[in-house]
């Protein structure tokens, strides 16, 4: 039954063939997609059983005990003690005066955690497969806003197999082939022709790529920011993000909102072009927010990077307009990482960001890109 849900899943377009079986059935809090594993589900349905005839005082499931142990085949005991073994489980001791049921859905609680730890292992110790979940659980990473993305975003689930896919490293690309289908292609990217194609150079690593297909999806990230801070400051905007189209100047009475627009400064600085500046005159501050989509690997890099490059920009527009001013980097992972500090970082940019859509927004500009690069034969 598992095995004929997953074919219609991939049927469907919902898991790709190549996708790792193992994450379908873990928790989608923990990066899975929450499917229950009917073998696991089985498992746990006979330790539960056993605890819970074992535990019994009712005279009558005691001699239904009885029976069972005298079974030679398919004994309720015997099954459980073998996937006991099997999930690594050790024993629950029951507490004073706790109810039979009460205990058993401890027993069961205890073995599924049990499964989905082994499960979580097996995908994690995978070479391709693997090399996701360990970043996710890298010290600098938010793990719980990473995998929020699977939980409420809304996305079609065609959309979220090839994001899956493209995390476990298991789409079509050149790279695969030449190393693991071994069918002799080039492993160089069809589009640039210089470096080898992965799902990394894809969406963040090609020099091509960048000229266009990045910056559109740069642009609706930081669009949708400038959405919401143009209504935080009540101008006048589209009724919907995505219907938005930002000005190089926007202003009020309160505040003027810079896109994309070079400062120019007494003192000559490369780096004066940030995407969006706030300009709010009534608290005589200064923002400077910066988008960044890099790949997962590169999230801490780019933070560090962003703040530094606009340091000298910071000082100088103190200087100038006699305000105090902060830069605030907006960096999400091309597949959905989050690091940790973002959440600050988005609480100070006026407008009640929320972080889900942001990274729903860039996710939908990857799953764009992936599917126009790997449909160009």
């Amino acid at each position: 039954m598992d095995a004929k849900t997953r074919k219609i899943m991939t049927m469907n377009r919902m898991h790709h063939p190549k996708a790792d079986i193992d994450r379908m059935y873990l928790p989608r809090s923990t990066g899975g997609r929450g499917l229950i594993q009917l073998e696991l589900t089985f498992k746990t349905s006979t330790i539960g059983l056993d605890a819970y005839l074992t535990k019994t005082n009712d005279p009558l499931l005691q001699i239904v005990k009885q029976h069972d142990d005298k079974k030679k085949l398919y004994s309720i005991k015997k099954e459980a003690v073998k996937f006991k073994r099997e999930l690594d489980y050790s024993e629950i001791t029951p507490s004073d005066n706790e109810a039979t049921t009460i205990y058993t859905k401890r027993v069961k609680k205890t073995a599924k955690t049990k499964g989905h730890e082994q499960l979580q292992k097996t995908w994690e110790d995978k070479v391709m497969h693997g090399k996701y979940p360990k970043r996710t659980k890298e010290a600098d990473v938010d793990q719980l806003k990473t995998h929020q993305w699977l939980k409420n975003t809304g996305l079609k689930a065609e959309t979220e197999g090839l994001i899956i896919a493209a995390q476990d490293q298991s789409l079509a690309t050149r790279s695969f082939h030449h190393r693991i289908i071994k069918d002799g292609i080039d492993p160089q990217c069809r589009i640039c022709g210089k470096y080898e194609e992965t799902v990394d150079h894809i969406i963040s690593g090609c020099p091509e790529l960048a000229k266009t297909e990045y910056i559109h999806r740069h642009n609706k990230t930081a669009a949708y920011l400038h959405w919401k801070i143009c209504r935080h400051y009540n101008i006048e905007t589209t009724g919907e993000w995505y219907k938005h189209q930002p000005t190089t100047v926007t202003e009020n009475d309160v505040v003027t909102i810079l896109w994309d627009m070079p400062i120019h400064t007494d003192k000559e600085i490369k780096a004066n072009r940030p995407d969006i500046i706030i300009k709010d005159k009534k608290d005589q501050r200064c923002i400077l927010i910066d988008v960044s989509i890099p790949s997962e690997r590169n999230t801490s890099i780019k933070v560090a990077e962003k703040l530094s490059k606009y340091k000298d920009l910071e000082i100088e527009i103190s200087r100038m307009w006699s305000m105090k001013t902060e830069t605030i980097p907006v960096v999400i992972g091309a597949l959905g990482l989050v690091k940790k500090g973002l959440e600050k970082f988005i609480e100070r940019i006026p407008g009640s960001i929320s972080i889900n859509l942001v990274q729903k927004i860039a996710l939908l500009g990857t799953a764009h890109i992936l599917r126009r690069i790997l449909s160009i034969k």
